[in-house]
C-alpha cells in the first residue's frame, strides 16, 4: 500500500482524485471503510512548500495566507510562522502512557503526529465540517485572497481545500458559490513522506523487487497491488530517517516555530493545546 496509504488509513483523512491521481478505491482499516481516493478536485492546485512560503512572504495585499489544519499537539511542536490555525478533521487525540508509566517518557514522535504506545481509546476529538468552514470564514473573510492549506503528508489538506472550494457538497447546499476561489494544497506537507528513487529516463520509481505483491482487504474482495520503493538518502548520511522526508520541516528545511500567537489559535483546540 505504501507509506502514504498506510498514514490515511490512521488519519481518517481521504485523497484526492488527481491528487496523486488513479482512481477511486476503498481499503478497508479493521471495520472501517475508509475512501483512499474522493470523487474530483475542487480547489485550485497543489503547490510546493517553497512556494507556499514565498509568497506568504509577500506584501500584505499580495500576501498567501497559511492555513495549518493539523491537531493542536501538532501546530503546538511546530508550525510555518504566521500560520493559522484550524484544525480538520482532528482536533486532539490523547496518547498511552509508557509501559512503565515514566511520568517523563516522549510518548508521541517529535512532530507530534504519532502515538508511541497507542492512542487512547475514545479519547479523539473531531472537528464537523460545519464548524471548519465557520472557524475559516471568521480567521479568512476575504473569498478571492489566496490560502494555502498545510497538514503532516497533505491528505487532510487535500480535503479541507475541496470543503474550502466547494462548501456546498459537504456542509450546505445553500453555500453553492461562496466557497474559496484561490486554495491550495501544500504538496509535500509540514513531516512528507520518505522520498523515493526514481528512473531518469522514465520516471518510474524503482523497486526493490520485480515482481508487485498483492495486498487483500479484510472483506477479500478486493486486491491492491505494490513494490516495495527504494528510499533515497537524500542527506547523504548512510541511514534513512525523517530527515530525509519531503516536508516542511524535514528536507526542505524551511523555516518553523514552536511558539503560539493569541491571534492565529483555534478557538475549539483551545483546551488542547498543553495537553501531553
Amino acid at each position: 500500500m505504501g507509506v502514504l496509504g498506510a498514514a490515511l488509513l490512521t488519519s481518517g483523512c481521504s485523497y484526492v482524485k488527481g491528487f496523486y491521481g488513479g482512481k477511486a478505491q476503498t481499503q478497508t482499516a479493521t471495520t472501517a471503510a475508509t475512501v483512499l481516493y474522493a470523487p474530483e478536485r475542487h480547489y485550485a492546485a497543489d503547490i510546493s512548500a517553497a512556494r507556499a512560503y514565498v509568497s506568504a512572504q509577500l506584501p500584505a495585499s499580495q500576501r498567501m495566507a497559511l492555513l495549518d489544519v493539523r491537531d493542536a499537539t501538532e501546530y503546538r511542536m511546530g508550525h510555518p510562522e504566521g500560520a493559522f490555525h484550524v484544525p480538520y478533521p482532528r482536533i486532539y487525540r490523547q496518547c498511552q502512557p509508557h509501559p512503565s508509566g515514566a511520568e517523563q517518557a516522549q510518548i508521541r514522535s517529535d512532530d507530534g503526529s504519532e502515538c508511541r504506545y497507542g492512542v487512547v481509546p475514545g479519547s479523539e476529538v473531531r472537528m464537523s465540517a460545519a464548524d471548519f468552514w465557520q472557524a475559516v470564514v471568521d480567521v479568512l473573510p476575504y473569498k478571492d485572497a489566496p490560502i494555502a492549506v498545510l497538514c503532516r503528508n497533505a491528505a487532510c489538506a487535500a480535503e479541507a481545500a475541496n470543503l474550502l472550494a466547494r462548501p456546498d457538497l459537504s456542509v450546505d447546499p445553500k453555500l453553492a458559490g461562496q466557497g474559496y476561489r484561490s486554495v491550495y494544497v501544500i504538496k509535500e506537507g509540514f513531516v512528507g513522506a520518505p522520498m523515493v528513487a526514481t528512473d531518469v529516463q522514465t520516471g518510474r520509481v524503482l523497486s526493490t523487487e520485480k515482481k508487485a505483491q498483492a495486498f487483500k482487504q479484510s472483506s477479500g474482495k478486493t486486491q491492491l497491488y505494490a513494490q516495495p520503493s527504494v528510499p533515497v538518502d537524500a542527506d547523504n548520511d548512510g541511514k534513512i530517517t525523517q530527515a530525509d522526508w519531503s516536508g516542511w520541516r524535514n528536507f526542505l528545511g524551511l523555516p518553523y516555530v514552536m511558539s503560539l500567537q493569541p491571534s492565529l489559535l483555534s478557538e475549539a483546540a483551545q483546551p488542547y493545546y498543553e495537553k501531553p
